[in-house]
């Protein structure tokens, strides 16, 4: 297994244990979603449906799709949109309009980022850093085309302080998510 040298924090982030002041003063507006292509759209759509499919009964699962997750209170200038992003222990609420950190304690549990020739690099290095930072556990690539990684699905998870890449799933597109879910031992959610 591949690691990284990505040191992890705790499970829920500083700024989300922290004491804040009773009013928030600063507005976090909703994101914006621009598919990088056609190709690119479909994958992130067919992700987020078939997690939402697998997690269909379970009341405290969050997946979305392109949800701003603002993780500093107080600095609505420092944000991530992940693809997809699953958060379990939290309301699926459909009005939800972004995801913040210090209000629900945690970081999204799982994220997953689809390759564009535009956005592969940054999603390799720097949101890898920083989904590593603000305690993402698992934190997925998929590349549609099948031309910008070395495999179609690349996944990593956290432990003992780095993200550990699990076995590389040949072959797979955005429907195999539930597959690779499924097969670790205990799985995503467990």
């Amino acid at each position: 297994m591949a690691t990284t040298e990505t040191e992890l924090p705790a499970r829920s982030s500083p700024s989300a244990t922290a004491v804040a002041p009773e009013r928030d003063e600063v507005e976090y507006p909703e994101g914006h979603w621009i598919a990088q292509s056609v190709g690119h759209g479909d994958a992130v759509r067919q992700a987020a449906t078939a997690l939402h499919y697998y997690f269909r009964e379970r009341a405290d699962v969050l997946v979305a799709m392109e949800l701003v997750v603002y993780y500093q209170r107080g600095n609505n200038k420092v944000w991530l949109q992940p693809d997809v992003q699953v958060v379990f222990g939290v309301e699926h609420c459909g009005s939800r309009g972004s995801f913040r950190v210090w209000e629900e304690g945690k970081a999204p549990d799982f994220v997953l980022e689809v390759a564009s020739p535009s956005t592969a690099e940054q999603d390799a290095l720097h949101k890898a850093r920083e989904y590593a930072r603000i305690g993402v556990r698992e934190y997925w690539r998929l590349d549609p085309a099948g031309s910008l990684m070395e495999t179609p699905l690349e996944g990593y998870v956290a432990s003992a302080g780095q993200y550990e890449q699990v076995q590389p799933v040949e072959g797979a597109g955005p429907m195999a998510l539930t597959e690779c879910v499924e097969c670790r031992s205990g799985g995503l959610g467990a």
